[in-house]
């Protein structure tokens, strides 16, 4: 079964049979990585950033609409399963694992219900546990769903013995993704399509192929996030195997008040460092603030191109007038950025123009400074003059120590705050004339509207998370 997908985001199986004992033996494609549960488990806040989540859940939909078209139900989903790689210099590459409890759909069971449960308790789908033991492609998405909780929140909408798991799958309606982790952007759509996973009535659940077109739609939606930034956030954060994550540091427990020595068996506190997550954040914002400047720039020529199709040079009286006032805007921040660029090179330039000098007066005080070690006989009057000389190189090396470069801050933070409003102002107006292009009715059958609303979408969600962000910030 397993021989029968070939799909890069499945691991390869490249042949199968038994041993001279009778036991059986796959021979399988050997990919190095991480397990999707350990990148849960091993990052900071035990859960992954909404947008890595969707990239890896999108790569497992497309291998599961791969086997579902050749007949084959994994029926094992879960972070254990999925192995995470880098191919060809792309990182966070899905690997799909342990096609060996899959089966053919028409089969016969290998066991029936009663004997044993085929799958995972966290994962497993409603129907399985029915009297039939209904075995069809939409239990892998169900598990799918779950894996969205697991991957978003940090675990499965149930938790607690086998018999809470099994009732919450027949019986609960699981509360959304959004409601779960409330501190993170969470795309409508995405709480849409997890809900619509998790359905009790398989027949009400999108397909592979469905959800792997509402994932694509989802991403889409979405502002991208520096890979490093993702991967940054979990590096180091992940014991190996068998190892404490506080092996070989010290604990140090804290006393409650100023004074008075610990007392023995005292809980252990550990400090968070805000100053890394500060950090962290601040990154973020800067590399969402890029790709908001990305989707203006394409809305931009989006909302031109329409505007001329639909009115040539004779535009309605408010949108010719943002429009002006948007075409002033873009040539007063091209300006101030030319201006800016040439300032901050001026700045370089002054600082390498003093290193060198610096460098150079260094030099030539050593050399002057040997000459009087290594010369022992030079006449005292020569020996008199290269003093003096030392001396005066290092009263010179000493005011070029203390002095800077021309200052041009006072021009720069002007042209900053300007640039700044500047941007404002294009953030709000570009969207406007968007939407008073797009009102016209004779858009309604153009294709260039559903890209300009896909934009302007893509460009609120950045906007929304950018904002999230800096209220996270102002609140620590």
């Amino acid at each position: 079964m397993a021989s029968s997908v070939d799909h890069p985001n499945i691991v390869s199986i490249y042949d199968y049979g038994q041993t001279d004992k009778g036991e059986p033996y796959l021979v399988m494609e050997y990919v190095e990585g991480t397990l999707l549960y350990q990148l849960v488990i091993g990052s900071p806040s035990k859960c992954l950033h909404p947008l890595q989540a969707v990239d890896i859940s999108l790569q497992v939909a497309r291998a599961l609409e791969h086997a579902h078209n050749r007949g084959v139900v994994h029926r094992d989903i879960k972070p254990e399963n999925i192995l995470i790689t880098t191919v060809a210099g792309q990182p966070d590459f899905v690997k799909v694992l342990d096609f060996g409890v899959a089966r053919v759909i028409g089969q016969p069971p290998l066991t029936r219900v009663g004997e044993e449960i085929i799958g995972t308790p966290e994962f497993i789908a409603p129907e399985m546990m029915s009297a039939s033991g209904e075995l069809s492609p939409s239990v892998d998405l169900y598990a799918l769903g779950i894996m969205l909780h697991d991957t978003v929140v940090g675990e499965p909408p149930w938790r607690g013995d086998i018999k809470e798991i099994l009732h919450g799958h027949m019986n609960v309606v699981p509360p959304r993704l959004s409601e779960r982790r409330r501190n993170a952007a969470i795309p409508r759509e995405l709480d849409e399509l997890t809900a619509q996973l998790l359905e009790k009535n398989p027949a009400r659940r999108p397909t592979a192929t469905e959800t792997v077109e509402s994932l694509t739609r989802i991403r889409a939606l979405m502002p991208s996030r520096s890979v490093q930034l993702l991967r940054g956030e979990q590096a180091g954060t992940a014991p190996m195997a068998g190892e404490s994550v506080l092996a070989g540091k010290e604990t140090v427990v804290l006393p409650a008040k100023p004074s008075g020595e610990p007392k023995p068996g005292q809980e252990t506190v550990i400090l968070p460092r805000p100053e890394s997550n500060a950090a962290a954040r601040q990154a973020e914002i800067e590399a969402i603030d890029a790709e908001i400047v990305t989707f203006l720039a394409r809305l931009a020529g989006l909302v031109e191109g329409l505007g001329q199709k639909l009115w040539l040079d004779t535009w309605p009286e408010k949108a010719q007038l943002l429009r002006e006032l948007l075409a002033g805007n873009s040539k007063a921040q091209e300006k101030r950025q030319h201006r800016v660029k040439l300032l901050t090179e001026q700045v370089q330039l002054q600082q390498s123009r003093l290193q060198e000098h610096r460098s150079e007066l260094r030099q030539q005080i050593l050399a002057l400074s040997e000459r009087l070690q290594l010369e022992t006989e030079l006449p005292d009057l020569e020996r008199h003059r290269v003093r003096r000389a030392i001396e005066d190189k290092e009263r010179l090396l000493a005011q070029v120590l203390f002095s800077a470069p021309t200052s041009p801050e006072p021009e720069l933070y002007r042209l900053r705050r300007e640039l700044r409003e500047l941007t404002e102002q294009a953030r709000a107006g570009w969207p406007q004339l968007a939407r008073l292009v797009i009102a016209d009715p004779r858009t309604d059958k153009l294709s260039e509207r559903a890209t300009i609303e896909l934009v302007l979408e893509q460009l609120s969600a950045a906007q929304a998370m950018q904002a999230l962000l800096h209220r996270q910030g102002a609140a620590i």
